[in-house]
């Protein structure tokens, strides 16, 4: 399982299946386990990496808490 800090990023795109960010990817690698928050909206969403191509990358959520 790999780490990785805390990292801001844009969401492009999101549905209640996952979402597509814009963020630097380097570090992040397909089936990493992921937690996407969203404080002005108080949300957080668990996922997985599916895709990622340097500046953006697909998320496929599990659940939200």
């Amino acid at each position: 399982m790999l780490t990785v800090p805390h990292r801001r990023c844009m969401i492009e795109d999101i549905s209640a299946g996952g979402c597509r960010i814009a963020a630097k990817t380097q570090g992040l690698a397909e089936g990493q386990q992921v937690i996407v928050e969203v404080p002005a909206r108080k949300l957080r969403f668990h996922g997985e990496i599916r895709w990622h191509n340097g500046e953006e990358a697909g998320i496929e959520f599990y659940f939200m808490d």
